[in-house]
């Protein structure tokens, strides 16, 4: 159903690759705060410009 994928604002649905490629990037985020070593630059630059293109 994709009005359930289209957030207010959006002009279009979220893509499932988008929405797995967001998740795929906090997995990574979770592995490296809990393994005590602060966040990555990249993973977390990475998530913000997947958030960016939600």
């Amino acid at each position: 159903m994709p009005a359930l994928r289209m957030p207010p604002g959006a002009t279009a649905p979220v893509t499932f690759d988008a929405i797995m490629e967001a998740l795929r990037h906090l997995d990574e985020l979770f592995r490296q705060i809990g393994s005590g070593r602060e966040a990555d630059g990249s993973t977390v630059t990475g998530f913000a410009a997947t958030v960016n293109q939600l």
